[in-house]
């Protein structure tokens, strides 16, 4: 069978492991807010994820616990393909696409989705990737990418045809995510131990090289060294933490700087800063800006994936170039000694996300594409197998 309770379409969302990251926030915000529409299932090829325990009850969640090798991935996914039988494959990031690949065609090939979200580096796809990318095309019945930078990337570096691609922005939960009061910004620095009356700049995403934080560390060392005292809060884990936990120590900003570690209360940490910051040297849609600017917050980012787009071109905050902390500190800097500034970026942000970039915009993206991918299988003629050039 190949539709869930009340037949329903299954789908088979493939990713490696349900973590704290955007991508998969937002996945579990499209099982919970399309469970009337489709029957959900989510298969993890390593372990289930710290996200484990939110999905919803109306989905199911297998975990294949695959470690070391990759082949017995793909082996599983086909059993749990040939077990299910989903209408549709959702494979949501580059790192699974072999092997949702193979397990499509190993477990009775159903029609295959891939996903892009972005590179976990800022050197482009490699030759063994292209090669990969090629064999991959007559495989699957639809790409879909989160941002126009990751479209561009795969239509220029990979060959495929921006036809074939199905944007899909990413969406904030506004309710969720919105500004708060003087109250909650107070309460939320005391449970922090930060300063009540320090300017703080904050930032969230993976301890990694691809977000540079070494480059927003060095901008609040230079904005101390020009006279104006930031505290910086860095939200979230990764192997970078020790490293950047020393150069804290070397430059003399300790005290100045603190690490909070992973952590799943976004609003709350939002609401302690002052401004937000993204230096990262690679991009693809950030859902963390996002979240930032529908909680109403000026956002200093630097100018690469959809940042721009996001920002709306600076109108909606601050672009600047990456890997350049002085133009960074030179952004915190005047919007530290600006309160109108921040206010007026903070509103216009905030007007962009709930216009242009909301959880419901995203499920009903997610809708109309499996809508068309399941109306494609049912009607073949309407459209020819996909080919290799």
């Amino acid at each position: 069978m190949t539709a869930g309770g009340h037949n329903l379409p299954r789908i088979l969302h493939v990713l490696n492991a349900l973590d704290a990251g955007g991508m998969e926030r937002t996945l579990l915000s499209l099982v919970a807010g399309t469970s009337d529409r489709f029957d959900h299932v989510i298969c993890t090829l390593r372990g289930p994820g710290p996200l484990a325990d939110r999905v919803p009850a109306s989905a199911r969640l297998v975990s294949l616990g695959v470690q070391g090798r990759r082949a017995p991935a793909a082996i599983g996914l086909a059993r749990v393909i040939r077990s299910c039988r989903p209408a549709l494959v959702h494979a949501r990031s580059w790192g699974v696409w072999a092997d949702a690949a193979l397990g499509c065609v190993l477990g009775g090939r159903p029609p295959l989705i891939l996903s892009f979200h972005g590179l976990q580096s800022d050197t482009g796809f490699g030759r063994r990737d292209r090669m990969r990318a090629r064999w991959l095309r007559c495989l699957c019945r639809r790409y879909a990418c989160v941002s126009r930078a990751g479209t561009r990337q795969l239509v220029e570096e990979l060959g495929i045809p921006s036809s074939w691609i199905t944007l899909l922005p990413n969406g904030v939960d506004t309710d969720r995510f919105r500004p708060h009061s003087g109250d909650v910004r107070a309460r939320a620095r005391a449970a922090l131990g930060l300063p009540q009356t320090a300017f703080i700049a904050g930032t969230t995403g993976s301890l990694t090289p691809v977000k540079d934080h070494v480059c927003f560390l060095r901008g609040l060392r230079q904005c101390r060294d020009a006279g104006t005292v930031i505290h910086g809060l860095v939200v979230g884990d990764g192997p970078l933490r020790a490293d950047l936990a020393e150069r804290v120590r070397q430059e003399g900003m300790e005290g100045f700087v603190h690490f909070t570690g992973r952590r799943d209360d976004g609003p709350q940490l939002l609401a302690a800063m002052d401004v937000y910051v993204c230096s990262s040297r690679s991009e693809g849609m950030s859902n963390a800006v996002l979240e930032a600017m529908a909680a109403g917050l000026p956002v200093v980012a630097t100018d690469v994936g959809d940042n721009g787009w996001l920002l709306d071109g600076g109108r909606a905050g601050v672009l600047v170039p990456p890997r350049a902390p002085q133009p960074l500190a030179s952004a915190i800097c005047r919007l530290a000694e600006d309160e109108a500034v921040r206010r007026a970026l903070g509103d216009a942000a905030r007007r962009c996300v709930c216009g242009q970039f909301t959880s419901a915009g995203t499920r009903q993206h997610h809708v109309s594409l499996y809508t068309s991918v399941l109306d494609e299988v049912s009607r073949p003629q309407r459209r020819p197998a996909l080919a290799l050039p």
